[in-house]
């Protein structure tokens, strides 16, 4: 399976809301070991809220990341510079179980960066 199909599969199980099918997913797709130990509810609020396709469901996944105490996580992935410093586990541990490349400090989820050259004004 190439990147692209992988991400449209993942925000189809995302859409689901379901942490187990998650896991599943994860798991077969040898994202996770099978004995992980990667919360899965947290970890699909995480990328919820990390994922620009599934804008309808950030105010959710924001709502849960706080109510369960992680505020920082949920303002990380929302931009929200005011949270910065607050505590919790950067939401980076939770994607970086999709071996993703990480972003740069202060880059917006999901956000494109030429892979050129830096062109010369």
């Amino acid at each position: 399976m190439d990147a692209r199909e992988f991400h449209h599969q993942l925000e189809q199980v995302l859409r689901e809301k379901n942490p187990a099918a998650l896991r599943q997913f994860l798991v077969t797709q040898g994202q996770w070991p099978e004995d992980t130990t990667m919360d899965p509810e947290r970890a699909m609020w995480t990328m919820i809220l990390g994922k620009p396709a599934l804008a309808p469901l950030h105010q959710e996944a924001h709502a849960w990341l706080v109510a369960h105490g992680h505020p920082a996580d949920a303002a990380m992935l929302r931009g929200d510079q005011s949270q910065k410093g607050t505590g919790g586990t950067p939401p980076a541990k939770a994607k970086s179980t999709l071996q993703k490349p990480s972003r740069k400090p202060g880059g917006a989820p999901g956000s494109k960066r030429p892979s050129g050259p830096k062109k010369k004004a």
